[in-house]
């Protein structure tokens, strides 16, 4: 198939080849036109990074503030995912065995495998054939805040250490796109588009919780390292998206098939709970995990 000359895609198969790319590629506009390094805007929608710096030395080393917050998701993330149990296929020393796993205790379980940096498998054994994909679009317009986004990410978190805990192989990638909005648009020919995708976890690699949580559920992640990336694309890009302006575009929605594609922050509001809990019960179902009532 052809490269589709309207959009600018950019892959890296590492987190840490993505890093490396929002903290050392060229850009031609000036660091004081880059939304991505600045210093003045309130530090709250980056998510409290003061500055690019900060954001890098999280996205490299880990963001433990943040797994401590998910780890007292009491006020939070409950809201999303209930405090109900999933009957569930578990792996456990080489066997297979049904059981349920109450997400209050799994939640609020002081000796759960992810409050160590690194997962536990000691006792979990995922199925290599059994492969879930997830392609997380975290892109947010700018009336989003870094709490709403943290939640978003949360929920994503937890979604794949359950399927994790019922021995499914987990892929996510993640993905940041703008396009050509408003009065730029005069014509399907002059809509451009802006893709990054990272493969943050591959199935067969485990879950590094502290890193996970950055990629994820961090606005810095976006509004920082993605909008670096972003702000390498090739004039005629920054330009049609408005980047050059400092308006950034619009957010632009991108699927893979056969994965569970979580769509931009248009769509997916974490305050909209009766939803949220409604599409995880789904996902879950179409992996075989059931939600059931306590």
């Amino acid at each position: 198939m052809p490269d589709n000359p309207n959009e600018h895609r950019e892959v890296f198969e590492t987190w840490a080849e993505f890093v490396d790319k929002a903290e050392n590629g060229p850009s031609p506009l000036p660091d004081r036109s880059r939304l991505s390094r600045n210093e003045t805007q309130a530090g709250a929608w980056y998510g409290n990074t003061k500055n690019f710096g900060q954001a890098i030395a999280l996205a490299r080393l880990g963001w433990a503030e943040g797994l401590a917050r998910m780890e007292k998701v009491g006020a939070e993330v409950s809201q999303i995912i209930p405090s109900e149990s999933f009957e569930v296929e578990a792996y456990l020393s080489n066997r297979a065995s049904r059981g349920r796993l109450i997400m209050s205790r799994y939640i609020n379980d002081q000796n759960r495998p992810y409050r160590r940096k690194r997962f536990n498998y000691d006792n979990v054994v995922p199925d290599a054939g059994k492969v879930v994909n997830i392609n997380f679009n975290i892109t947010a317009s700018g009336g989003v805040d870094a709490d709403t986004m943290f939640l978003k990410g949360a929920l994503i978190v937890q979604l794949a250490a359950l399927l994790e805990s019922a021995g499914r192989s987990v892929g996510i990638a993640m993905v940041a796109s703008n396009t050509t909005s408003g009065w730029r648009v005069s014509s399907a020919a002059n809509k451009k588009s802006i893709v990054i995708m990272v493969r943050v976890k591959r199935p067969e690699e485990r879950l590094h919780l502290e890193n996970l949580v950055f990629a994820l559920a961090h606005a810095s992640t976006l509004r920082r390292l993605s909008f670096s990336v972003l702000e390498q694309a090739p004039q005629t890009f920054l330009e049609a998206c408005g980047i050059i302006d400092g308006n950034y575009g619009k957010c632009n929605d991108v699927t893979e098939p056969g994965a569970i594609n979580i769509l931009t922050s248009d769509l997916y509001r974490m305050e909209r709970v009766t939803e949220q809990k409604a599409w995880l019960k789904s996902e879950l179902a179409k992996q075989g995990i059931v939600l059931q009532e306590e």
